[in-house]
C-alpha cells in the first residue's frame, strides 16, 4: 500500500451541519455517516493503491474546496495528464482499480465533483441547465488552480456527461476526450406540451417526481438503508467477502465507500437529481 503525502488540514475539511446528522440534538445518529467516517472510507479504499499519491483540497475562486489526488509513476512530467471525472454517487475512491495502471503511463489527477465525496456541498440552482453550468465552471476553476494547460479528460457516467459539456465550452483545454458509459440525453422539444394533451394525473406525477430526490429515501432509512442492506446481502453469500481478491476490488468495499461518501452523507440540495429528472421525465 502507498503512503500518501497528505497536505490537507482540518480547516479544509468538509463541514457538516450537525442537524443533518443527528436526531434529538445528537442523542441518536440516524444517518450512519460523518466527516470522520467519510475520511476513513476514503483512506481505506485508497489504501489499496500501490503507487504514491498526493491528496489535498483545491480551493477555487468561487470558494469551493475540491478534493483532489495526484499521481505520477511514469518518470515523465512532460506528458499531458489524465484527469478522471467520476459518475453519480461516486468519488475519487471508485477509480482505485485504475489509478496505478494509468499513473504508470502519465501524470494523473482525480477529484470529487462538487456535491460529492469530500468536496464542497453547496446549494445548487433549481434549474438543471444552471446546475450543469456550475459543474462545468467548477471543473474549469479547478483546472486553473491546479495549473493544467491541457488534459486527457476521462469521464464515467455523470462524469462523462459533464466532461462532454466541459469539452464543448473549453475545447482548447481538452487534448483527448474519453467517455466511459456516459450519460446521454436527446435534445428537449420546446413544443412538447403543445403537441401532447396529457391527463391531469400524469401532470401531478410529473411535478412530484421533479421535486423528489432519489437519494433521500436511503438517507431517511438511516441505519436500515444502503449500508445495512450491503451487510445483509454479504451475509447471505451473494457478494464475495470484503477483501482484495485477484486484483479486483470487491463489491462490498465499493458500496461502503459510495454509501458513506455520497449516498448517505446529507446534502439537501443534490444537483444530480435535478439534472437527471430534468432530462429524463418525458413531460420536460
Amino acid at each position: 500500500m502507498a503512503s500518501a503525502a497528505q497536505s490537507c488540514t482540518e480547516s479544509n475539511e468538509l463541514q457538516l451541519d450537525s442537524r443533518d446528522n443527528y436526531w434529538f440534538g445528537g442523542w441518536l445518529r440516524w444517518v450512519p455517516t460523518s466527516n470522520e467516517m467519510l475520511r476513513a472510507a476514503e483512506e481505506k479504499i485508497l489504501g489499496y493503491v500501490r503507487n504514491t499519491y498526493r491528496s489535498w483540497f483545491v480551493k477555487t475562486k468561487s470558494g469551493d474546496r475540491i478534493r483532489t489526488i495526484f499521481m505520477n509513476n511514469s518518470e515523465s512530467d512532460d506528458k499531458t495528464p489524465i484527469v478522471l471525472v467520476h459518475g453519480m454517487a461516486g468519488g475519487i475512491g471508485l477509480w482505485v482499480q485504475n489509478l496505478d495502471a494509468l499513473s504508470n503511463v502519465r501524470p494523473l489527477y482525480a477529484f470529487d465533483l462538487i456535491g460529492f465525496g469530500r468536496s464542497t456541498r453547496r446549494k445548487f440552482p433549481s434549474n438543471a441547465d444552471d446546475s450543469e453550468k456550475e459543474f462545468v465552471n467548477s471543473i474549469e476553476e479547478w483546472r486553473e488552480e491546479v495549473g493544467v494547460d491541457k488534459m486527457i479528460l476521462v469521464g464515467h457516467s455523470l462524469g462523462g456527461f459533464l466532461s462532454y459539456s466541459y469539452s464543448i465550452h473549453y475545447p482548447e483545454r481538452v487534448k483527448h476526450l474519453i467517455l466511459v458509459d456516459p450519460w446521454g440525453f436527446p435534445e428537449r422539444d420546446v413544443d412538447f406540451y403543445e403537441k401532447h394533451d396529457f391527463p391531469l394525473w400524469l401532470k401531478v406525477v410529473r411535478q412530484i417526481m421533479i421535486t423528489f430526490n432519489p437519494l433521500s429515501g436511503l438517507r431517511a432509512a438511516g441505519p436500515f438503508g444502503l449500508g445495512s442492506g450491503v451487510e445483509r446481502v454479504v451475509s447471505y453469500g451473494r457478494i464475495e467477502p470484503w477483501d482484495w481478491k485477484e486484483g479486483m476490488l470487491t463489491t462490498k468495499l465499493q458500496l461502503h465507500y459510495c454509501s458513506i461518501a455520497t449516498v448517505l452523507l446529507p446534502n439537501l440540495t443534490d444537483p444530480v437529481p435535478k439534472l437527471q429528472l430534468h432530462y429524463l421525465i418525458c413531460l420536460n
